[in-house]
């Protein structure tokens, strides 16, 4: 069983729809008590659009500190897209602040790369010394 968090940001249909393609079981969670009585054993924090709408959802629910508990006891977790943004101390697409899972703030595309902002889609990555990638910035 896999739980996927529902902080309203996001197509969470999509991926309930991907994990029981491939044949996983799921529940979607709003709250911490949906996610204690789902017994799950992995956690999804998927998220497409503003970090701060969808911080401030998170802490509403109080499902900010249920994920970052999960995290703490080193549970299998996964953060899609925004989802994984949010674990950050914060981000330069919002003044809220993250999860503080991982420390950084997430930095925004560097728009004179020739990549479209906002960007959806796969890219290879090549140099990765580039310091846009650093941590501590």
């Amino acid at each position: 069983m896999i739980a996927v968090v529902d902080c309203a940001r996001g197509n969470i249909a999509s991926v309930a729809n991907a994990l029981n393609r491939i044949g996983i079981e799921s529940v979607i969670v709003r709250d911490p008590d949906e996610l204690a009585a789902a017994a799950a054993s992995g956690l999804i924090l998927p998220g497409v659009g503003s970090f701060d709408d969808a911080i401030r959802e998170l802490r509403r629910s109080a499902l900010a500190e249920a994920i970052a508990d999960w995290i703490a006891a080193d549970r299998l977790f996964l953060g899609i897209c925004l989802g994984m943004q949010m674990l950050f101390d914060g981000s330069e697409e919002g003044q809220e602040a993250g999860l503080a899972v991982l420390p950084g703030r997430v930095r925004s595309l560097p728009r004179d790369r020739g990549v479209n902002v906002p960007h959806m889609g796969w890219n290879d990555l090549v140099d990765v010394q580039d310091p846009m990638l650093q941590t501590g910035r």
